[in-house]
């Protein structure tokens, strides 16, 4: 049977085994990103940078987007190898993130544009309904009712398709993923929900009480201490912020791998 419990704390220990491996992908990212940024501006002037930048066009966008996508895949490789007993050094992880990002990036686009199809349809239809409701209260309540309906849309889509990207990842099965994904989620999808519920209550508590934590400790530093202190431990505590952003992220991806990794043990 499905852990719903238990997948929300794989999430985490997949997290936390995995950190380093994360924050090298996403260092190495932002390093290829703003080295070939200056090496397009010519420049370390951040205005001279923007104006060439803006001469180039769009290439920056997408090539900073194909950096970033590749390295979220190199992260999501990593994890969900590790996750289904098969753990990968950081140079293979990064290649097989890499190689699974072409179709990956496609089949992501295909559903991504099917979710929004799927989710604005009652939003739009309930709309036109309001715009000719004529009093506000019916307004706002169709409203309310295309909302709700819409969130319940996205939410079955986000519990069918749960290990999707974990699947292109590991299993590198194309467009044969989608339905992989559709079998691998059928008869615990009521399961992934709750899994999921469970989840986003955690991240809040943990990240509500880390910020907690920077702010009582931030206070109590900064409280006695002197100028050049103060600076120091200002840059202390966001380079600890930053790296817990990290550490979040993880987590997202650290869910996913644990979804498919124990989807697959209860297949086999």
């Amino acid at each position: 049977m499905f852990d719903i419990v238990g997948v929300v704390a794989d999430a985490f220990r997949l997290a936390f085994r995995n950190f380093f491996k994360i924050a090298g992908y996403l260092f190495a990212a932002a390093f290829l990103i703003g080295l070939t940024v200056l090496g397009l501006a010519g420049t370390v002037d951040p205005m001279g940078m923007m104006l060439a930048m803006q001469g180039i066009g769009l290439l920056p966008i997408i090539f900073v987007y194909v950096v970033m996508f590749c390295a979220q895949m190199a992260c999501l490789s990593v994890v969900a190898e590790d996750a289904t007993g098969n753990p990968v050094g950081f140079g293979e992880g990064l290649t097989r993130g890499i190689a699974a990002s072409p179709m990956a990036f496609i089949v992501s686009l295909i559903m991504g544009i099917v979710f929004s199809i799927v989710v604005f349809i009652p939003m739009m239809a309930t709309g036109g309904l309001a715009m000719s409701a004529g009093d506000i209260n019916s307004f706002s309540g169709i409203t309310i009712i295309g909302l709700v309906v819409s969130m319940i849309l996205a939410t079955t889509l986000a519990c069918i398709f749960a290990p999707l990207l974990s699947v292109l990842v590991v299993e590198r099965a194309g467009f044969v993923s989608i339905k992989r994904a559709m079998d691998l989620t059928s008869g615990h999808r009521i399961r992934i929900f709750l899994s999921l519920v469970i989840f986003v209550f955690a991240l809040i508590v943990v990240t509500v009480a880390w910020q907690f934590f920077i702010s009582i400790i931030g206070a109590m530093i900064m409280s006695g201490g002197s100028a050049g202190a103060m600076i120091g431990v200002a840059i202390f505590l966001g380079i600890l912020s930053f790296c817990f952003g990290i550490f979040t992220s993880s987590v997202g991806l650290g869910l996913n791998g644990a979804i498919y990794a124990q989807l697959v043990e209860i297949e086999d």
